[in-house]
């Protein structure tokens, strides 16, 4: 009776401690890794928001140029001098489309005391009262000597830039401002960054900040950040000199997190069923004769080399889910986290021993109406023939990625800017030539570029934003061409 109470003990201790080495690996197994994945998922949060500031940046060095330009124009001068109407008749007359090619919603000419002197809108341009809206703009920031920022009237947040007018002459003084503007959309911040799933503006203005950012333009903005079971959501909120002005809602889905709990999962449940088959067999062995001594290890051995097994399944698992990370799922190139990872280490390389530091961005033309004419897997097909065509012109040197829809860049290493404008030239020649057949239909497509190289100690960002406004120029000036600089 003894001996029965004996083996129930036994029994019993042996169940309890199993349990409680179980539990203990599973929560610091679990704790362990999933603090890894949220850790890489809130960096990759953090790049997300961080891209659709830098976006904003480059939308308003964008409008700067162009403001810069129209407002050094001799003609311009003259016009804020004698206010005669053939300037504006000519430029910004009935039926004329100035502002929709260079994608301004609307120029505004002052005199130097701030008197509104002649206003042009975009024909798409909704705006209902646009009197009210150029004394606003006037009032606002008539104290202002150069503001590059964004700001919000009537419910209608725009980018905005004033530049002084003046002519070529350095010593003339300035006798006039240019404010120009642009409409400030969701569904732009939208095809800003594909990280997102949904990208809302609205006036959330909470006192929940996670992180404070600034850029180029933007100042002082606050990130709140509110992490739910299945999604992320950025409350991204702008200040003006501690003025709120909006904010940008972002979603995306938590995939870095819910794909890594779930490797967690069949990792530890993989561990338990081994853990539990080798306490079985060491309980139901322990009281054998030394004579199977050898055979019991010989079984120990082959359980843990099927545990090696299963942790080689799991290290396979977690290179995939790498590759996943890394590589764009339709083209098989390097994704946007990849492109930009690669592109930073390449600069700084290209700084310690000198050498070229090229970026090539690169849009499909008409993209959207291929889309709508042929569908969205004829789409895909155009994007992967692309593909194709820049792998086989490049290097292994060069990088090459997808860094939006129909959006890709190539950072060119140790190439002088008139060999990689070659790269360039070839590259959309090929694509101009070259005909794509899906479902018995022959597609053509072209391709524009932006091509920018580095200068003095010039960041990756900075790189990209030249070489995209130099893209914009492109495609305002007919498309499927090469620009290398804002003026040929």
């Amino acid at each position: 009776m003894s001996e029965n109470i004996f083996k129930r003990t036994s029994k019993l201790a042996f169940i309890i401690y199993f349990i409680f080495i179980l539990l203990s690996f599973h929560a610091v197994s679990y704790y362990f890794f999933l603090s890894n994945f949220k850790a890489i998922e809130e960096n990759q949060n953090k790049n997300n928001v961080q891209t659709i500031l830098s976006k904003m940046n480059s939308e308003i060095d964008y409008i700067k140029n162009i403001t810069e330009d129209y407002s050094k124009w001799d003609e311009t001068y003259l016009f804020i001098k004698e206010q005669n109407s053939d300037y504006s008749d000519d430029n910004f007359g009935e039926g004329d489309e100035t502002l929709e090619g260079i994608k301004i919603e609307f120029f505004i000419f002052c005199d130097i005391k701030d008197k509104i002197i002649f206003s042009a809108y975009a024909s798409e341009s909704t705006q209902k009262e646009p009197n009210h809206l150029e004394q606003e703009i006037v009032n606002r920031f008539k104290d202002y000597n150069a503001p590059n920022t964004v700001f919000t009237y009537n419910s209608i947040s725009y980018y905005l830039v004033k530049s002084s007018i003046s002519n070529n002459d350095t010593t003339a003084v300035p006798n006039g401002y240019l404010y120009s503007g642009k409409r400030v959309t969701a569904q732009a911040f939208a095809k800003m960054s594909k990280s997102f799933k949904r990208v809302n503006i609205n006036d959330i203005n909470n006192k929940n900040n996670n992180f404070t950012l600034n850029s180029k333009y933007l100042k002082n903005v606050q990130v709140d950040i509110i992490y739910q079971s299945s999604e992320i959501s950025n409350n991204i909120k702008l200040f003006e000199n501690n003025n709120y002005i909006f904010t940008i809602t972002t979603t995306s889905d938590r995939d870095i997190v819910n794909k890594g709990r779930e490797t967690i999962i069949v990792y530890n449940a993989l561990i338990s069923i081994f853990l539990l088959v080798i306490f079985l067999t060491i309980f139901r062995y322990k009281t054998l004769l030394e004579g199977y001594s050898k055979k019991l290890k010989k079984e120990v051995e082959i359980k843990t080399e099927h545990l090696k097994e299963a942790l080689s399944e799991i290290e396979e698992k977690n290179e995939t889910l790498l590759l996943l990370a890394n590589k764009d799922y339709l083209t098989k190139i390097d994704n946007r986290r990849s492109f930009f990872q690669q592109s930073e280490r390449a600069l700084e390389d290209s700084l310690q021993i000198g050498e070229n530091i090229s970026v090539l961005m690169m849009d499909l033309d008409e993209f959207k109406n291929i889309n709508d004419t042929y569908g969205h897997k004829a789409g895909d097909e155009i994007l992967i023939t692309f593909c194709e065509i820049v792998n086989k012109i490049i290097d292994e040197k060069t990088i090459f990625g997808r860094v939006g829809g129909e959006e890709f860049a190539i950072v060119f290493v140790g190439k002088t800017i008139d060999e990689s404008y070659k790269t360039s030239e070839l590259i959309r020649a090929t694509c101009e030539g070259y005909s794509v057949y899906f479902q018995d239909q022959e597609i053509n497509f072209t391709v524009s570029f932006g091509l920018s190289q580095r200068e003095n100690n010039e960041t990756i960002d900075t790189l990209i934003d030249k070489a995209d406004i130099l893209l914009y120029t492109a495609k305002g000036s007919g498309k499927n061409k090469v620009i290398r600089a804002l003026r040929d």
